[in-house]
């Protein structure tokens, strides 16, 4: 079943990663928004960052928090279609978060007790953002946010040491 869903969801088979990691590539600290790109200062060739988006809506008490990225294009995921992910890390698991990008205010959150991150990031052309993420039973979760809402179901056990 583990390796059903590993092709279904998965473009390449991820790197195992380490306790509290997220897989690479997932998440930034920043993420870029659709649009045309900003042009350099002439003067000191320095690009503005005008087009980025941070974690601003992310719970305050969390250690870290990161934008969940479009693995295809790079820019937040979501982001297309007026929302973008959150997550963020306070020692004990993560929450994640939807944000409409017009008010920047959080629309929906969930929170899994988990000592990793997200394994696989998709987004549908149809408006979902979709990831896979395990939980503190070993399950591995089906994450889906979509511009006002998140929700997770269980997709399968992990076996033994996390594979």
């Amino acid at each position: 079943m583990a390796r059903r869903w590993e092709e279904d969801l998965a473009a390449t088979e991820p790197d195992l990663f380490l306790y509290s990691e997220t897989m690479d590539g997932a998440t930034n600290h920043e993420a870029r928004l659709p649009g045309p790109e900003p042009e350099p200062d002439p003067l000191t060739g320095i690009v503005p960052k005008s087009n980025m988006l941070w974690a601003s809506w992310a719970p305050e008490d969390a250690w870290s928090a990161n934008v969940v990225l479009d693995p295809a294009t790079g820019y937040a995921a979501g982001s297309e279609f007026g929302f973008a992910v959150s997550e963020a890390h306070d020692g004990g698991g993560y929450t994640y978060q939807v944000a409409d990008l017009t008010t920047g205010e959080a629309r929906a959150g969930l929170e899994i007790r988990s000592g990793s991150g997200i394994t696989t990031v998709t987004v549908d052309p149809a408006g979902y953002v979709v990831m896979t993420v395990p939980n503190e039973e070993g399950q591995g979760l089906l994450v889906v946010a979509t511009a006002d809402s998140i929700r997770a179901s269980v997709i399968g056990e992990r076996g033994w040491l996390g594979t």
